[in-house]
C-alpha cells in the first residue's frame, strides 16, 4: 500500500470499493484533499489499478488513490503487517461495502463472505485507533417476510427470511452493531438499486430487470396478482450520492438511513407503466402468488419466463419502508430520488441494448 501524503486529511479504507456502487461512491470523494485506499483481492488487481488510473485522470482529482492486497475472509482482511500499521497510523475513514450479493447464495458463501467476511472487517477497523467513522451497506431486505411497515429503527422484530441471502445480511447487520460503541458507524440500508437515472447502466440483471426479461419475450400475459405491494427500487446515482453526503454528515453517527424512494409506485403500476413506455400489451390475467409460485418451481418455466424464482416473493409482499432519517439528513443538499417515470424509459432502453440472451439461456442471471 502507497504511503499517504502527510498533508492528505483523511484516509478511507474501502471494502467492495471496485463494486457497482462502490466506484461511484468513490467518485463523490475524489475532489476532497483525502488518500482513499481501495481493498482488492489479487485476482482484481490489474482491474483495481485500471479504476485508480481512470479516477486519477478526472480534472478535478484532487484525493490519492492506492490499493492494499487483502480477503475479507481471511483474518486481518488478508493484509501483510506493514499495511495493517498504515491503516492504524493512517486511517480516519472506512466503507464496508463488499458482500456476495445473489438471492439464491450459497450458504456456506454467504457465510464466508457476509457473517465471517464482516466479522474479520469489523475486527480490524476496531485496532484502528484514528478511525472516525465507518459507512457500512446494510439492505432494507433485512425486513425479511415482514408486512407493514419496517422503520429505520426496526433490526430485530422477530422476522423470518426469504433466502439465504437476507439472513446473511441480517447477520452481518448484526455484528455490526455490536462494534458501533466502539466505531461510530452509519448503517446504510438501500432499496433494490436500478440503472442510472441519465445513462442506464446497470451491471446485473435485479429486481424489476426480471419482468423485463418477461417483457422482451412476451411472456407477461399472465402475472401475479401484486396488490398492495410496492415496487421499492431506487436509480444507483441518486443512491449512491445520497450515501455520500449522509456520510459527511457529522449527525449521521449512530443512525440507520433507508436510501430509496419514498414515494415507490405499486408493483402493478410500475409494471402496466413499463409494457406501456416499451410499446407492449400489458398482462391479461393477474394469477395467484400461490400459483404462480408453483409454476416458477418447474425449472423449466423459470428459465422460460426469466424470472429468478428467489426473486418471485418480492412481487407481493407488502411492505413499507420509512426513509425520515434519510429525508432529514438530505435537506439542503438538492438530492431527491427521481420519480420512476422520469428514468422508466432509459432503464428499459439500457436493458434492450445490453441484454445478454446466451448468458439467460445459461441461466446466468
Amino acid at each position: 500500500m502507497r504511503e499517504a501524503d502527510l498533508m492528505a486529511e483523511r484516509t478511507m479504507l474501502f471494502t467492495g470499493g471496485n463494486g457497482f456502487l462502490g466506484k461511484r461512491i468513490i467518485a463523490n470523494f475524489l475532489e476532497k484533499n483525502m488518500h482513499i485506499v481501495l481493498l482488492t483481492q489479487e485476482k482484481f488487481v490489474q482491474e483495481t489499478e485500471t479504476l485508480i488510473a481512470d479516477f486519477q485522470s478526472i480534472p478535478d482529482c484532487k484525493a490519492q488513490l492506492s490499493y492494499a492486497v487483502g480477503d475479507i475472509t481471511q483474518p486481518n482482511v488478508g493484509l501483510i503487517a506493514e499495511d495493517i500499521e498504515a491503516l492504524k497510523l493512517n486511517c480516519t475513514d472506512a466503507f464496508h461495502l463488499a458482500a456476495a450479493y445473489n438471492l439464491a447464495l450459497d450458504k456456506s458463501i454467504g457465510e464466508r463472505i457476509n457473517v465471517q467476511g464482516t466479522r474479520n472487517t469489523m475486527e480490524l477497523l476496531a485496532a484502528l485507533p484514528n478511525l472516525r467513522r465507518l459507512g457500512y451497506m446494510s439492505t432494507t431486505s433485512i425486513s425479511g417476510v415482514h408486512k407493514g411497515l419496517f422503520s429505520e429503527e426496526d433490526f430485530n422484530i422477530g422476522q423470518k427470511f426469504k433466502n439465504y441471502y437476507e439472513s446473511s445480511k441480517f447477520e452481518a447487520e448484526s455484528i455490526v452493531r455490536e462494534y458501533r460503541d466502539r466505531i461510530p458507524t452509519i448503517i446504510f440500508r438501500p432499496t433494490i438499486v436500478v440503472g442510472d437515472s441519465v445513462s442506464g447502466e446497470i451491471e446485473k440483471i435485479d429486481g424489476p430487470y426480471y419482468g423485463f426479461v418477461m417483457i422482451s419475450r412476451n411472456l407477461h400475459i399472465a402475472i401475479q396478482k401484486s396488490g398492495n405491494t410496492k415496487c421499492h427500487i431506487a436509480p444507483v446515482d441518486f443512491v449512491t450520492d445520497a450515501i455520500a453526503a449522509i456520510y459527511e454528515n457529522a449527525n449521521a453517527s449512530g443512525k440507520v438511513f433507508h436510501v430509496g424512494d419514498p414515494n415507490a409506485l405499486l408493483y402493478d403500476d410500475f409494471f402496466d407503466l413499463a409494457c406501456e413506455r416499451w410499446g407492449k400489451f400489458k398482462p391479461v390475467l393477474k394469477l395467484p402468488p400461490g400459483l404462480m409460485g408453483k409454476l416458477l418451481d418447474i425449472p423449466f418455466i423459470e428459465k422460460s419466463f426469466g424470472v429468478l424464482k428467489e426473486s418471485f416473493p418480492y412481487t407481493h409482499l407488502p411492505v413499507e419502508y420509512d426513509f425520515n432519517n434519510t429525508l432529514a439528513a438530505l435537506n439542503g443538499t438538492g438530492l431527491e430520488c427521481p420519480a420512476v417515470p422520469e428514468y422508466l424509459d432509459v432503464m428499459i432502453d439500457y436493458f434492450k441494448n445490453h441484454l445478454n440472451k446466451k448468458k439467460l439461456k445459461k441461466h446466468r442471471w
